[in-house]
């Protein structure tokens, strides 16, 4: 196929974007006869039917004129991104974009030149309406993207909060809740730099450093026992030496007895122990020193670390939170001592109150048994039916029993 194409600059009347090009090409396939001369034959592809194209083994003409589209989208992408422009072209409809947005029709030259005078046409009216429509749609779409955006963000920073409170919980687990509210209280009132300090105070690589640097401080200890050790051990072989050899002659002392000779060779391990325990002191002291340098430096390095420019301002809010939680705990709990100390007195008060009824009843019966003792010493027992009349107490001295002849 001949291929010709004209490239043409905006109109004075029209947008000036309107930068494009014609291309023209022929109907039929183009060749040369054994002359050189331009031969023209058969139709060309796009210009055959479907029913010509399948006969040729070849897909309709929907896909090719898809197959063009694609090849221009592809060069002509590339040739913007050559050029630096962040524009890009896309093929496919609207529709196929996911796109809302209404085309506008096509008007033609006639109704284009007519609008570029200034006439208002049935077409253009009818543009300009989609247009506002879409523009319409577009401000709803960017609203409802920002929303969405804005809910996203919000869960983010929600789940960032939460992983914030469980990491200074989890370091904190051993605290009361008095002591947690304290902290974080503390931790809130000092600002952007101690919440950041207390960012990094909870990283397992700070636990690490300084769990060293415990260590070396641990064997420093350590060795400064060994050597205090060494070092009375030594002193107490050299007094034992000397006192020896305050109450002897010189040629005594050239023959030390066994018990001063073993003093002297301990003397001389102690003193061997010493410059061991020494030299290693020496080296750890300096380890010590240095370890805390770089640590010093890392520390700082890390809280102003731009990677906590975020993170601080969710551990304030995870620190807010916990210390509301811990105040609201801490009240629950005030409450229900509260009301354990009122029930507490209601159950003292109402034992007191049995303890003191059961002593009136026990006064009251008292006082009644007493009453009842005085009654009975002040009147004399009534006369019992079988007692004696006074005049009857005298002996009888007649015989009753019955005499003879009667």
């Amino acid at each position: 196929m001949a291929v010709d194409f004209a490239i043409h600059r905006p109109g004075r009347e029209g947008d000036e974007r309107n930068h494009h090009a014609h291309v023209l090409t022929t109907t039929r396939q183009v060749s040369r006869d054994a002359s050189g001369a331009l031969v023209f034959g058969d139709k060309a592809q796009p210009e055959q039917s479907d029913a010509q194209l399948r006969k040729q083994g070849i897909e309709k003409g929907a896909v090719l004129v898809e197959e063009v589209r694609a090849l221009w989208e592809t060069q002509a992408n590339a040739a913007l991104e050559a050029a630096g422009e962040a524009a890009r072209i896309d093929r496919r409809s609207l529709k196929a974009r996911g796109i809302d947005r209404t085309p506008t029709v096509h008007l033609g030259p006639s109704v284009t030149a007519l609008e570029r005078r200034g006439r208002r046409t049935e077409g253009g009216n009818l543009n300009r309406a989609i247009e506002q429509d879409n523009e319409r749609k577009a401000a709803l779409t960017a609203q409802i993207i920002d929303l969405q955006a804005e809910r996203k963000q919000r869960q983010r920073e929600k789940a960032a909060v939460i992983a914030e409170r469980n990491l200074y919980l989890t370091a904190r687990e051993p605290y009361r809740l008095d002591g947690l509210r304290k902290h974080a209280a503390e931790e809130l009132a000092g600002g952007e730099a101690r919440v950041r300090r207390g960012i990094v105070k909870d990283t397992l690589e700070y636990a690490q450093k300084t769990k060293e640097i415990r260590e070396v401080e641990a064997r420093i200890s350590e060795e400064e026992r060994d050597l205090s050790y060494a070092e009375n051990w030594r002193d107490e072989c050299e007094a034992t030496i000397a006192e020896w050899s305050a109450g002897v002659g010189f040629f005594a002392r050239l023959r030390p007895p066994p018990e001063i000779r073993e003093k002297k060779e301990q003397a001389e391990q102690a003193r061997t122990n010493i410059r061991r325990s020494s030299g290693i002191l020496s080296g750890l002291r300096a380890t010590l020193e240095l370890a805390k340098k770089l640590f010093k430096e890392w520390f700082l390095a890390e809280v102003n670390s731009p990677k906590l420019d975020d993170r601080w301002r969710y551990r304030s809010l995870a620190l807010d939170g916990i210390k509301r939680e811990c105040d609201d705990k801490l009240a629950e709990e005030r409450a229900a001592r509260a009301k354990a100390r009122q029930m507490e007195d209601l159950r003292l008060h109402r034992e007191a109150e049995a303890i003191r009824k059961e002593r009136l009843e026990q006064e009251a019966q008292r006082q009644k048994s007493q009453v009842v003792e005085r009654k009975q010493k002040v009147e004399p027992p009534p006369p019992s039916s079988g007692t004696s009349d006074p005049g009857d107490d005298f002996e009888d001295d007649w015989d009753d029993s019955p005499s003879f002849g009667m």
